[in-house]
């Protein structure tokens, strides 16, 4: 036999803070009115118990007791009226103020919520260009893997057009650019030891094969696309010198056991360079050229002519352990100033003096003015 189902039980509903402040406000009303009443009433004269008064003047009596008793009444709604109209009134102003401090509310969570809808909308936008960016990057990365020379051309025009509409991917575009030209080149192994200068690049590239000819021109698009960029000023067609837009600011180059063929690295601006165990084929050139950073040349190898004339070096430059097949040309170039004892890497035949007029520059051994105190390092 079933249970008989019990009748639902009534939700119990507290009374809200505003329910219970108006039950309290009317009782206290009608607290303060009645004492208001019971207080003017108690001034109303009482009938006259003596006799002797008339019954005229007892019925004139009572018909004051009756106006009076009526003004008190009346005095008495007067006062609720306007207590009543009080209360209205404050209750007017504030769902008044509760409606400006909602709308003000709503204002600022609108505001609130538009910005953070702007916001994610920025870093979707951003994160999508990040992402383009990064397949265009690897994509033409990819470009320089291929076997034809033509495709291995478009992935560096590619990174390069890359890295100039985003200023932010320039470091690893040059980094990549510079590991390209850092792997083995086929035409100039590092294995290939030459005891003497290349006087003659022309006939040392006669006998490759198409391949390698191809990866020699794939090569000097690199070297150029990378000067390119390094150098902040351009000789316009009249001569002047005005700002170069290609300029690349803040730029490494690590070169560090490169195969370079004519490199020209004349007028360019580096942070900082790193061109140890580099072999340098054809005519070398850093014609005033500004080192930022530490210029390493520590064992490079030069198998042609090499001009450093006017060129700047702003830290020590460190050329131990280089060799030069023709000597080499510094005729011009200063040094930052170098402390007292520093250890310097210079290559062989050429001292640092000072000049007034220059400060610290390049000197040939056999200048007889006497060389700053520095120790040579072959480390």
């Amino acid at each position: 036999m079933s249970q008989p189902e019990e009748p639902p039980r009534a939700e119990y509903r507290p009374l809200k803070k505003r329910t219970i402040i108006i039950l309290v406000s009317i009782g206290l009303a009608a607290i303060v009115m009645a004492t208001i009443y019971i207080a003017m009433s108690s001034r109303i004269p009482a009938m006259p118990v003596d006799p002797t008064v008339s019954a005229a003047d007892r019925a004139d009596i009572a018909l004051k007791r009756v106006q009076l008793r009526v003004d008190i009444i009346r005095n008495v709604l007067g006062i609720a009226a306007a207590v009543g109209a009080v209360y209205a009134l404050g209750l007017a102003l504030r769902r008044q103020y509760a409606n400006e401090h909602a709308d003000e509310r709503n204002h600022l969570r609108a505001e609130r919520a538009h910005e953070l809808q702007a916001a994610v909308a920025q870093n979707t936008e951003k994160d999508a260009t990040e992402r383009r960016i990064t397949e265009l990057q690897l994509k033409a990365a990819d470009q320089l893997g291929s076997d034809k020379a033509a495709v291995r051309l478009a992935g560096l025009y590619a990174l390069e057009r890359l890295a100039h509409d985003n200023p932010p991917h320039r470091r690893v575009v040059i980094e990549i650019v510079c590991a390209y030209l850092r792997m083995p080149h086929p035409a100039f192994p590092l294995s290939d030891s030459r005891a003497g200068p290349v006087h003659d690049l022309e006939a040392e590239l006669a006998p490759l094969a198409p391949k390698q000819t191809e990866e020699l021109v794939v090569r000097s698009t690199a070297q150029a696309i990378l000067t390119r960029h390094l150098r902040p000023t351009r000789r316009e067609p009249n001569g002047n010198q005005t700002p170069d837009p290609l300029f690349w600011s803040n730029v490494p180059v690590n070169l560090a056991g490169a195969v370079l063929v004519e490199f020209d690295g004349s007028h360019c601006v580096m942070s900082s360079a790193d061109f140890s165990n580099a072999r340098f084929i054809g005519d070398t050139v850093f014609r005033s050229t500004s080192f930022r950073g530490v210029a390493r040349f520590v064992a490079a190898e030069f198998l042609a002519r090499a001009t450093f004339a006017a060129s700047e070096f702003e830290s020590f430059p460190r050329f131990e352990r280089s060799s030069f097949s023709i000597p080499p040309v510094f005729d011009g170039s200063r040094v930052a100033e170098p402390r007292a004892g520093a250890k310097v890497g210079l290559p062989e035949g050429w001292k640092l003096i000072r000049k007034a007029d220059l400060g610290t520059v390049f000197a040939k051994v056999s200048d007889p003015t006497p060389s700053i105190p520095i120790v040579r390092t072959q480390d």
